[in-house]
């Protein structure tokens, strides 16, 4: 699989407060081929990077201070200041209780990653966000990417998936949770999936 994909040229940013969740990542990152890597202990420090440097790609934990991952997402994604509001960024968390996928998803994130992970779930997410990149949503409580990932046949209104340009403004609220998750207690990554993706109405009509 490695072998479809060059990394060389992608940088790539890893923040978590662990030194040995950093190190593990920044390993399993050099094996795909990745070389422009760069490190922040929490969601601050991952800012400034930002500020400072190119990345194309965000590895981030939830749960940090001075800010978390949360924080972080919605800054890139809605802050006037921002240095690319469509940059790629994979939650990788351990805290995978539905409020926090749901805050995770409310955020903007592109992908999230249930820790402990493998080796091959995060290649798949690396190929996921680099060969099927989104449309965006914008919405007065919702800026980030499409989660309606199937086309709905039926639908006869103004379709935002497929559209060119990578950001689309649009109104309505963030859509419901999909039907079938558990009230409490941790999602399993397909569980997350679902979350994340969910097929609903959101995105589809212009205000």
């Amino acid at each position: 699989m490695t072998a479809t994909y060059n990394f060389e040229r992608i940088s790539l940013l890893i923040a978590d407060p662990s030194k040995y969740m950093r190190s593990l990542l920044v390993g399993l990152a050099r094996s795909y081929g990745f070389r422009t890597i760069y490190e922040a202990t929490d969601g601050q420090t991952a800012m400034n990077h930002m500020r400072e440097r190119h990345v194309d790609v965000v590895l981030i934990d939830g749960p940090m201070a001075p800010m978390d991952g949360f924080e972080f997402t919605k800054t890139i994604r809605t802050s006037p200041e921002t240095p690319n509001p469509f940059l790629p960024i994979i939650m990788v968390s351990a805290h995978t209780e539905l409020g926090q996928v749901k805050k995770a998803r409310d955020a903007g994130v592109t992908e999230f990653l249930a820790k402990p992970i493998s080796a091959k779930t995060l290649l798949m997410r690396f190929c996921s966000v680099i060969d099927n990149q989104r449309a965006f949503v914008r919405s007065a409580k919702f800026v980030g990417p499409d989660r309606r990932r199937h086309a709905d046949q039926a639908f006869q209104g103004q379709e935002r998936r497929g559209v060119p340009q990578p950001a689309q403004p649009v109104t309505g609220e963030t859509p419901p949770l999909p039907e079938g998750l558990p009230p409490g207690g941790a999602l399993t990554q397909e569980e997350i999936k679902t979350l994340l993706t969910d097929d609903d109405d959101a995105g589809k009509n212009a205000a």
